[in-house]
């Protein structure tokens, strides 16, 4: 029996990935287990993370779509998913802990470190770790279309916004039990333009630079690479907290529509070129 010489590195290092899915999968699930919550805030805060599902289905249900449009095989929206989900979510609650206290640190003015920690530290490690477990996938998987690329790192930045949510609910319910529903609330208002566009954006112009892909530009790449960082960055800072009369938050609407609009610019891009 001829092996094919790539399968032992690919056998190697996806047991290397499937052990830090692993590890993911007990970190998470743990994590709710060892809330210390009693019986009736355990049901209050299984009854708000159901409140998740108001954009969890739609949002399976659009992928869904996207990929049946672009041509891409249902293995990779759901193998997507789930590493999205159980590969990074856990890596980067550990990595911002630790990036934040290295802040604290070198940093004398705590004020400042408690206002700008988030756009310090969420933008850098959490698009890196998504991107890498995009580009695992795509090699596990030997991906060479551009358009499977785009559907993995949707997903992959989908299943990481999911799990993120569910553990800011969780910890919202293991701190002040309160306030669980209010910012479920606030986790449902900013899904529209999140994680699942950033990495999606990302992966199609990275894959775009590397690849040297003939239909997209050096540029477009590299807009498409950079700008969600920068459009991750403004959202996690202080500058997201500018609000105008009744409560109206200009800032977030001008991230979500230009998130949208670049999200909309690469899947029409990618559409067109089966076309062509």
């Amino acid at each position: 029996m001829h092996l094919n010489h790539n399968f032992a590195p690919k056998t190697g290092i996806l047991f290397i990935f499937l052990i830090i899915v692993a590890i993911g999968i007990d970190y998470e699930i743990g994590s709710i287990g060892y809330a210390g919550l009693t019986q009736h805030e355990y049901s209050t805060l299984f009854s708000s993370l159901t409140l998740l599902l108001i954009y969890i289905i739609p949002g399976l249900l659009v992928f869904n779509w996207l990929r049946k449009r672009l041509a891409v095989a249902q293995i990779y929206l759901w193998t997507s998913f789930f590493a999205g989900a159980f590969f990074t979510g856990w890596l980067a609650s550990i990595f911002n802990d630790l990036a934040a206290q290295g802040f604290k640190t070198l940093i004398s003015n705590q004020t400042f470190v408690e206002q700008w920690e988030a756009a310090l530290t969420g933008p850098v490690i959490e698009e890196i770790l998504k991107i890498i477990c995009v580009f695992l996938l795509i090699y596990l998987f030997n991906v060479s279309r551009i358009q499977v690329v785009f559907v993995i790192g949707i997903m992959v930045g989908f299943g990481f916004q999911v799990i993120e949510d569910i553990s800011y609910v969780v910890l919202t319910a293991s701190t002040n039990i309160q306030e669980i529903i209010p910012d479920t609330f606030n986790r449902l208002s900013g899904a529209l333009a999140s994680h699942w566009a950033y990495t999606g954006i990302i992966a199609v112009g990275l894959f775009s630079l590397i690849s040297k892909h003939p239909i997209i530009t050096k540029k477009v790449a590299w807009t498409w690479t950079l700008s969600p960082v920068l459009l991750h960055f403004i959202w996690n800072s202080p500058i997201n907290d500018i609000q105008l009369a009744n409560d109206i938050a200009p800032v977030s609407a001008i991230l979500t529509a230009l998130t949208c609009l670049l999200i909309i610019q690469v899947f029409l891009t990618l559409q067109a070129s089966i076309n062509d």
